[in-house]
């Protein structure tokens, strides 16, 4: 989708905008994974006892 995204909108090349797609989708990908583990609410971090 964020491909489909910067090649049309931005008027990139099919490379450039690969490219970018992905970048984006691992920055969304860290923020995400950063705001569960500062928060603990990933299931990864819960433990039952």
């Amino acid at each position: 989708m964020l491909t489909f995204v910067e090649w049309r909108v931005e008027q990139a090349s099919w490379r450039t905008a690969v490219v970018s797609g992905f970048l984006m989708a691992c920055v969304v990908a860290g923020t995400w994974w950063f705001a569960e583990m500062t928060q603990g609410l990933s299931s990864r971090t819960r433990r039952k006892r």
